[in-house]
């Protein structure tokens, strides 16, 4: 089990490493994921949401991602550590800060061997319950603060696409719940050399 202060160090050593290099990976985008267990949901029910991470050719080492929700219809479930159910199998070692801000769940991400992560994998499940009153669609999107891989010059910068809060995974509010599951992923790639990155709303495909 990773030392939670160990693993914020070795993360925060990525991003302080990715603002020295203004080299990009060449290759086409890695891409952050979100899924949710329900397409619709009644107030008092509990929305799982799983972020997921898909590499290009190179990976990355180290992901530090801001999960956004709208805290006027739901709010986030901090869950004990004995349901395993909430914890994600990630090949990155993880850690989640439920109480990071009003509407924002920070996820941090680390191969603590310094070895870029090259197959797809979960990086966090967060439960959200929703509240008395809500209705219409409950919005969920990312804020990628870093995504750094390992190269021969060091950590650099890696390109990315991730869901956006203009075209975010939708799960709607009504009388009537299913069990269709929603997903919303990215396709298009674009190239940082800052560890701050924008996205391009336009370049979003909703699935």
């Amino acid at each position: 089990k990773v030392n939670k202060i160990a693993l914020s160090l070795a993360a925060a050593a990525l991003i302080v490493t990715s603002l020295l290099s203004t080299v990009t990976s060449a290759s086409a985008a890695n891409e952050i994921t979100l899924t949710a267990d329900k397409s619709a949901v009644k107030p008092g029910e509990r929305i799982n949401v799983t972020m997921g991470f898909i590499p290009d050719e190179t990976g990355a080492a180290g992901i530090t991602v801001n999960l956004h929700y709208d805290p006027d219809k739901i709010e986030v479930y901090i869950p004990s550590q004995s349901e395993t159910e909430y914890k994600a199998e990630s090949q990155f070692s993880v850690v989640t800060d439920y109480d990071y801000s009003e509407g924002t769940v920070r996820i941090v991400g680390a191969n603590l061997t310094s070895e870029n992560i090259t197959s797809a994998t979960s990086l966090a499940i967060a439960a959200f319950t929703v509240k008395s009153g809500a209705s219409g669609d409950i919005n969920f999107w990312t804020e990628v603060e870093t995504m750094v891989s390992v190269s021969d010059s060091g950590y650099v910068n890696s390109p990315y696409s991730a869901p956006t809060e203009e075209a975010p995974l939708t799960v709607s509010c009504s009388d009537e719940a299913d069990d269709d599951t929603a997903t919303t992923t990215t396709k298009s790639a674009f190239t940082t050399t800052t560890s701050k990155s924008t996205n391009d709303a336009d370049s979003q495909t909703t699935t």
